[in-house]
């Protein structure tokens, strides 16, 4: 039997969400790790430069982030009406988000109540270019234009994915022309629109529970060697966003897929390693949040020697922290809901 014929199921995908959001919310801060000097913490040169290479280039953390998001999204609104979606999307994302901010700007006192309002209502981002927690207000642009998307996806299949890539790509060129300045400043959104589209693609793919051949999956494997040998030897093209994180987009179709394949034929899928890295990924999201905060604060006020300790204890804090707003928000969220029950009711 050929390559060709020999096929995976998709929905190792699926079955490997949650260690993958761990894997990118841990590349995600490790990118975040502004003070931590490799060189200075391991003397091994290989294995130095290897941690190095992978604290460069964790923001494509995000754009793993996005693809699973596509994924994830295909099947909410399969499954809900269109009012049901929005709900949901807004419940996940908003009250953590102003939450955080709100409180954040009472403790740090670096944001006057103007500035948080325009956190929160995404002025600082799409009119002023103020890239903290971008993935907010990015994220939920897309949730907006979604059922568009999926329409456009589910009806047209692979041409209507090529034709909404070349809108983003025309659209990415004309901002850039016309738009320079703004351009640079909201570009690390506008260049990953095409990764979250094919999440999208893919989540219809698992949702019609296709198969992937092992030809294919060769491919991948190719692919995410070739494009990590290219990031390493060309570093700075990191910096060059522009071509970067559409490269960042492959290395991150490739390497779900790949590992996803690895992690699906894993015989003990419940390791403290896996169980951890799960774990992190459940609170993905509060601690894409609270991270950098945490870092800003703890460096204002207490200071270590060791940067690795600082930021081991940073990382503790943020999961403790993660984990109780993450509890309180979703206690009001039932709480409100039981209030508008209560009244329905009455």
């Amino acid at each position: 039997m050929s390559l060709k014929n020999k096929k995976i199921d998709f929905n190792c995908l699926s079955d490997a969400r949650l260690i993958l959001l761990g894997i990118a919310t841990i590349l995600v801060t490790f990118f975040h790790s502004d003070l931590l000097n490799i060189f200075d913490i391991i003397s091994i040169k290989f294995i130095a430069n290897a941690l190095n290479f992978v604290q460069k280039i964790g923001n494509y953390g995000v754009d793993i982030f996005l693809f699973l998001s596509g994924i994830g999204l295909y099947f909410s609104i399969s499954k809900n009406n269109i009012k049901t979606f929005y709900k949901n999307r807004f419940i996940r994302i908003m009250p953590e988000f102003i939450i955080i901010t709100v409180i954040y700007a009472f403790v740090s006192k670096t944001m006057t109540p103007i500035e948080v309002i325009e956190t929160i209502f995404f002025i600082s981002f799409f009119v002023k270019g103020i890239q903290d927690v971008w993935f907010i207000p990015f994220i939920m642009i897309m949730y907006l234009f979604f059922p568009l998307i999926y329409k456009i996806i589910k009806k047209y299949d692979f041409p209507g994915l090529l034709s909404l890539l070349f809108i983003v790509l025309i659209y990415n060129l004309f901002h850039f022309i016309f738009f320079q300045s703004n351009y640079y400043s909201i570009e690390l959104a506008l260049t990953r629109i095409p990764v979250f589209l094919f999440g999208v693609y893919f989540g219809k793919m698992i949702f019609n529970k296709q198969k992937i051949s092992l030809y294919i999956l060769l491919i991948s494997i190719i692919v995410q060697i070739v494009l990590t040998i290219v990031l390493y030897i060309n570093l700075d093209l990191n910096y060059f966003s522009i071509f970067a994180r559409y490269i960042y987009c492959f290395l991150t179709i490739s390497s779900v897929i790949n590992f996803s394949f690895l992690y699906s034929i894993l015989k003990n899928k419940n390791n403290l390693l896996t169980n951890t890295i799960k774990f992190i990924g459940i609170y993905s999201l509060e601690i894409y949040l609270i991270f950098e905060k945490v870092e800003y604060l703890l460096g204002k006020f207490y200071k270590l020697s060791s940067t690795l300790l600082f930021y081991i204890l940073c990382f503790i804090i943020t999961l403790v922290l993660s984990y109780i707003i993450k509890q309180v928000v979703n206690l009001l969220i039932k709480l409100i809901g039981n209030l508008f029950q209560r009244y329905k009711y009455i």
